[in-house]
């Protein structure tokens, strides 16, 4: 962002008094008063005050919502759904980026993996320089965590909500559910089976529905009964919701950081009284007892927070070379790593402790 792409921003945001409005106003006259005395290098330097504090303001207005749109989301999604992340960090569609250019931006990997693939990219390149403002993904039918990181995205049933700062141009659809344009798309996945070596990995062909919701919102699921749920939930008045507000998981998620996500166990996803790993959990597989996990992830601090609900004890023995783990209180394990300096291995673990894994 440039001195008079921001200055055109600053006259749209309509300045009207507030502290940080008052900010701008600030510099942009310190600035122009630069300009004008031929003070060059204090110009420069206000100039990119200027332009990070504009970006950041737009960053704030696109997400602005952020919390009524998940909100929206968990009354449109099935009762049933186990898991929710949101990626409430805005983002720029870069078709020339591939997916693995984005291996240091995971988060940004994960919200866009199966989109990217699907169609060979068509979609993709279709939506290409549109901004998403905010994305929001949830899982259900989640069985035992991929001990390997990342392990591949398999047979959960999933939803992405993709909310996008302007009206999306999408080709033809290919139908209608619910009264809306839906595109039936495909993509070579890996299958999920057991590695064996020496043999080569297999693949099956994964179908994918999409959906636009309003102009703004697209709706990708794996599942056409799914779609057709959440679709049908979005015309009514929905008296239920996924992931019901007074479970324990939610005191422990800042709802406010610009990634987070929570997870409840199901009684299928656990293991069973004799079964390995039912007293002492091997994460990201939970152990017996425990009840749920939540995410939050700062990548600007690069610093990212697990906590494990349960009365059981994680097995530390490769957890503590990538966390600093703790036991603040009973019941709660919370596991801190600084990705700076570990790298996005620690993220990649923690979408998985959510059931979630790469589309590959």
């Amino acid at each position: 962002m440039n001195y008079l792409i921001s200055l055109v921003l600053v006259g749209s945001f309509g300045l009207a008094g507030t502290p940080a409005e008052t900010d701008l106003t600030q510099l942009n006259r310190e600035l122009r008063t630069a300009i004008r005395n031929g003070s060059l290098a204090s110009a420069a330097e206000l100039a990119n005050k200027l332009d990070d504090a504009v970006q950041q303001r737009y960053s704030a207005w696109l997400i602005r919502d952020a919390d009524e749109r998940v909100r929206e989301v968990l009354a449109w999604l099935p009762g049933d759904m186990e898991s929710l992340w949101v990626n409430q960090e805005p983002f720029i569609i870069k078709p020339e980026e591939s997916v693995g250019v984005l291996w240091g931006r995971p988060i940004q990997v994960y919200s866009m993996d199966r989109l990217a693939a699907l169609d060979h990219g068509n979609m993709y390149r279709a939506l290409g320089n549109a901004t998403v403002r905010l994305v929001v993904a949830a899982g259900r039918n989640l069985r035992e965590g991929q001990l390997g990181i990342p392990g591949p995205m398999t047979t959960q049933d999933v939803a992405y909500f993709y909310f996008f700062a302007d009206p999306v141009k999408l080709p033809s659809p290919d139908e209608s559910v619910q009264g809306r344009p839906v595109w039936r798309l495909t993509a070579k996945i890996d299958s999920g089976a057991s590695p064996q070596p020496g043999v080569r990995r297999t693949q099956r062909e994964d179908e994918n529905w999409i959906a636009l919701a309003r102009p703004d919102l697209l709706i990708l699921v794996n599942r056409r009964e799914l779609l057709g749920q959440v679709l049908k939930q979005a015309d009514g008045k929905p008296t239920t919701r996924a992931l019901a507000a007074d479970l324990p998981e939610w005191a422990h998620v800042d709802q406010s950081a610009p990634f987070w996500g929570l997870r409840h166990y199901t009684a299928q996803s656990k293991p069973k009284r004799g079964e390995p790993g039912f007293g002492l959990a091997d994460l990201p597989r939970p152990d017996g007892s425990a009840i749920g996990v939540t995410v939050q992830f700062d990548p600007a601090r690069q610093r990212l927070e697990i906590r494990y609900l349960s009365g059981g004890r994680p097995r530390q023995l490769n957890l503590d070379r990538q966390f600093q783990v703790e036991h603040p209180e009973t019941g709660v394990w919370r596991l801190l790593s600084d990705v700076q300096a570990r790298g996005p291995w620690p993220v990649h673990f923690a979408l998985s402790t959510l059931g979630f894994g790469e589309y590959r």
